[in-house]
């Protein structure tokens, strides 16, 4: 019994049959008789999923379950309460863990037992293709940090306009110093923004108009200038190196004046049919002039820093200026609206294998 491996990962057996006769007065030469059988089996990529009850949701799983079989992969729910090692082997992991990672910080047993069974089995599978770096998801779980990096891949324009995050300043104290805000160089209105960006109130965020009105807001937090920018968003998703773009809608133009602090849900004025209080209908529907070459070579530079293949980008141009501004950086999103994401994703996943053989 002999197996042979191929690198498409198929393999085929070969059986080989020996059969002697003795000689005797009938049959007096040995007979040698080969029979060879060849079984070619395929086996499937194996990819372990770990997404909460939401995510399959969103993902609408099992069709996605459906594409995968095409592209030869088998997409396989774990049980995050059973240690990864007993589920495997795996050729990939694919996970949505920004919860658990924020909850593991936290010190939730059930979170680092099972972020800790992850790294384990990475660890001890290094040929095991992880999708994506659980230290590059971490980054885009702080606002600092993710402060920081939109600002360090900046890239400027010969003729003026450019792509940054937008001015900001890092609040330590549970009371906010207007001084601070002004030291800055910000001016109001400004958008203040907890610093854990995924848990259960990291949408919750508030726009404030005056000095008094950060009376209103607790630290620690990221205060960030708000741009006004026509209630309008460029959001941009990445599968590995594929960029898609889609036009939503977002906060209507702000001013500066003695209005009350409005709270509000992020989540809440960027879905592509919000219709807050925040947003001016229709507004994304106009034609947005936008320099596409410019903002996927933003997307590429933020890809190359993070060391991600799934995250999202949420783009706003000024009025006036038509600079660009990173607003926000999120790991894995919805892909709401984007048909190809399904055999997107599924293709990334298959040539992530093809690529490390």
């Amino acid at each position: 019994l002999a197996y042979f491996f191929f690198p498409d990962r198929t393999h085929c057996m070969a059986v080989i049959h020996y059969e002697a006769r003795s000689p005797n007065g009938l049959q007096p030469e040995t007979q040698l008789r080969y029979e060879l059988q060849i079984d070619s089996i395929s086996r499937p990529i194996r990819v372990a999923c770990i997404f909460s009850a939401k995510k399959q949701k969103n993902l609408n799983f099992p069709t996605l379950r459906e594409t995968a079989q095409r592209f030869g992969l088998s997409l396989e729910l774990v049980n995050p309460a059973q240690p990864l090692q007993e589920q495997g082997p795996f050729d990939i992991v694919l996970h949505k863990l920004t919860d658990e990672l924020c909850k593991a910080s936290e010190g939730d047993c059930a979170s680092l037992a099972l972020v800790a069974s992850i790294e384990e089995y990475t660890q001890t599978h290094p040929d095991t293709i992880i999708i994506d770096s659980l230290n590059g998801v971490r980054a885009l779980l702080d606002r600092r940090l993710t402060c920081e990096i939109m600002t360090a891949c900046e890239i400027h324009r010969v003729d003026g306009p450019s792509e940054l995050g937008p001015p900001y300043v890092f609040i330590r104290e549970q009371r906010i110093d207007p001084t601070l805000v002004s030291n800055a160089g910000l001016t109001f209105p400004v958008i203040v923004k907890r610093i854990v960006a995924h848990s259960k109130k990291a949408h919750q965020m508030a726009i404030v108009y005056n000095a008094e009105g950060l009376a209103a807001v607790q630290g620690p937090c990221v205060v960030q200038q708000f741009i006004n920018h026509g209630a309008a968003m460029v959001k941009l998703f990445a599968v590995g190196e594929t960029i898609f773009t889609e036009i939503r809608p977002s906060i209507r133009n702000q001013c500066a004046g003695p209005a009350q602090t409005v709270h509000f849900d992020s989540a809440s004025v960027s879905k592509a049919d919000s219709a807050s209080a925040l947003n001016e209908i229709g507004a994304h529907k106009r034609a947005l002039s936008f320099n596409t070459e410019l903002l996927v070579a933003l997307v590429r530079r933020l890809k190359a820093r993070l060391g991600l293949q799934l995250f999202g980008v949420d783009v706003v141009i000024e009025e006036g200026s038509s600079d660009m501004y990173v607003v926000d950086i999120n790991y894995f999103p919805g892909y709401a609206g984007i048909d190809e994401f399904p055999a997107c994703l599924c293709r990334l996943l298959a040539e992530s294998v093809q690529a490390s053989q």
